[in-house]
């Protein structure tokens, strides 16, 4: 559910040709189609949970010309729309791991599109005549408004090479067989990473949808820190993929395993074990692993106080369990939930 930012929509990506990776393999792109949809339908504000920014879209856009009525207008009717398009959003989490995140068919052609033109015209078999129509005039209305933010997404491209480059390292493939390995899953994944507009705001987000990892960032701000968002990510695409009997079990064990002095009543389901997980193996593991100096030197690691904190009280036991070359179960997270202890001095 994400890295370097308190709200991330569980779960993401794709690279042909690039980690000689043993069932994960990663690419990275900039695409101008999925930024132009992120960029609209954050500013619509239809739903305001999902982007995470606090407002910082519309606000960014009102910055660069007010609104219009009839914009508004249009944005209440593109909510209305999407809602229609069997939005689903992110699924219920009862059992504390995070469950796929899966939009609709508008938001999925935009994801693999490389043009507006080509998403509209993936996602128009799947619509009634009225809503294809609409969503063309939507797009056409706002064109001349996007063109101010396509503009300032260059970097994004030598970013997203960059990226693609540092990411065909095979040893990262072989870091998520062990990944796959602990979490008893096996699955065939190739991962894309997509750059996309995100408001000059002091953090940034990221979530995963499918395959497909949704890298929001400044273009005045790009660093190879994006590397850990994917990497903390993909963690959430396997734990998803966990039996739904064995994420059961393994939920009501680490909820056993936390001792009465350890107050965990206010800390919300979604981020008790799922983020832990992701930051002390997506990004404290990883990075220990690969960047040993950034490991030495973070502080934060997420931007939610409990995930913050757990994270390197629980990490010991997680990395630990990798060098041991051990499957999670009840007895790892029993153990794990029992350092709780230690949050009031971890991180």
């Amino acid at each position: 559910m994400r890295a370097e930012r308190l709200l991330c929509v569980v779960f993401l990506a794709s690279f042909g040709a690039s980690a000689a990776a043993e069932g994960v393999r990663f690419k990275a792109r900039y695409r101008e189609a999925v930024n132009a949809f992120m960029i609209l339908d954050c500013v619509s504000e239809w739903r305001p949970e999902f982007c995470g920014d606090k407002g910082a879209y519309r606000r960014d856009w009102d910055r660069r010309g007010a609104a219009t009525e009839e914009d508004k207008a249009l944005f209440q009717q593109y909510g209305d729309a999407m809602i229609r398009q069997r939005w689903h959003g992110v699924a219920p989490d009862d059992e504390l791991f995070g469950m796929p995140y899966q939009g609709g068919p508008v938001e999925e052609a935009f994801y693999d599109a490389e043009t507006i033109e080509d998403a509209l015209a993936r996602a128009a078999p799947s619509l009634s005549t009225e809503d294809a129509a609409f969503f063309a005039r939507f797009y056409a209305h706002f064109k001349p408004r996007l063109e101010s933010y396509l503009k300032e997404n260059a970097p994004f491209v030598g970013a997203a090479a960059a990226m693609d480059a540092r990411l065909r390292n095979p040893e990262y493939g072989r870091f998520f067989a062990e990944v796959q390995k602990f979490f008893g899953v096996q699955i065939d994944l190739d991962y894309t990473a997509l750059y996309v507009w995100w408001p000059p705001i002091d953090y940034d987000l990221a979530f995963a949808v499918g395959a497909r990892l949704i890298l929001q960032k400044n273009p005045a701000d790009i660093s190879e820190r994006s590397d850990s968002i994917v990497f903390h990510e993909v963690v959430h695409t396997i734990t998803a993929r966990q039996d739904p009997r064995r994420k059961k079990r393994l939920a009501r064990a680490f909820l056993d395993g936390f001792p009465p002095e350890c107050n965990i009543g206010a800390v919300p389901r979604t981020v008790l074990l799922e983020e832990p997980l992701a930051v002390t193996i997506g990004q404290m593991l990883f990075w220990k692993r690969f960047h040993p100096d950034r490991f030495a030197s973070e502080t934060n690691w997420y931007n939610e106080p409990w995930v913050n904190r757990f994270s390197p009280a629980m990490f010991p036991v997680i990395e630990r369990a990798f060098a041991e070359g051990r499957v999670l179960d009840e007895e790892l997270l029993r153990e794990a939930a029992a350092r709780c202890v230690l949050v009031g001095r971890a991180g």
